[in-house]
């Protein structure tokens, strides 16, 4: 039976399609959402920063 699930994965490109599909939404979402991710990679290069003080780094 999984040999059959596998065949069938590999002639319909099953995981490619998939792949690319959920990517797709993916850039979407990070276009659409732009200015948060900003925000967000601001807070952890932030946080990064004081972890680094702390540690004398």
């Amino acid at each position: 039976m999984a040999g059959k699930d596998v065949e069938c994965k590999r002639r319909t490109n099953v995981i490619g399609i998939w792949s690319s599909v959920d990517a797709a939404y993916q850039q979407r979402a990070m276009s659409e959402k732009t200015r948060e991710l900003a925000a967000i990679k601001r807070d952890i290069r932030t946080q990064v920063t004081n972890a680094d003080r702390v540690l004398g780094k």
